[in-house]
């Protein structure tokens, strides 16, 4: 046995005894992505109602990006949903299809190619200062701001085109 392959077995047995004991049940939680009074984004557990998220970040790799549709109040709804995989836990995060957030979120997925994708992301919820129920997505490649700027002319065809971009490079990531 090498030197290397040493040191995996080893980092291996390590991965594995932090798995033991207590800790949380290994089951995708989604994160709501919407300013609240009290909260930028948020748990739902059901009856018990939101559950405040305090931390300003969630830094994992970006998985799939889909759209999905529900019913709200006997009306259509859709929804942005990005799959984080946080190594032993997937969250999803979700907002509304065309809300601030979710235009943020696409328009800094479309701006990265797949091969930056491979690494970590680092999504962070800001909210407006100037309108009471905006709330932005700031997202980070390592340390870095991905800066963009959201097309002026013809919005629903660039949101259309950016979405697409945006699903390929996240899907690309694992071809």
């Amino acid at each position: 046995m090498t030197m290397t392959d040493d040191l995996l077995e080893r980092l291996n047995r390590l991965e594995a005894q932090s798995q033991l004991g207590f800790g949380p049940a290994p089951i995708t939680r989604t994160i709501h992505c919407k300013r609240r009074e009290d909260c930028l984004w948020y748990f739902w557990n059901g009856p018990e109602g939101a559950e405040p998220i305090a931390y300003e970040a969630i830094t994992g790799y970006a998985r799939e990006l889909r759209i999905t549709q529900g019913e709200y109040k006997n009306k259509p709804t859709y929804h942005l949903q990005l799959v984080l995989d946080c190594h032993h836990r997937a969250f999803v995060l979700e907002a509304g299809a065309t809300s601030v957030f979710s235009k943020g979120l696409i328009l800094a997925l479309a701006a990265l190619t797949s091969e930056q994708l491979q690494s970590p992301i680092t999504i962070c919820p800001q909210a407006s200062q100037d309108e009471e129920k905006a709330l932005f997505c700031r997202l980070y490649q390592g340390t870095e701001l991905v800066r963009t700027v959201w097309p002026k002319e013809d919005e629903a065809a660039a949101f259309r085109f950016l979405l697409e971009q945006a699903k390929t490079n996240v899907a690309d990531t694992h071809r």
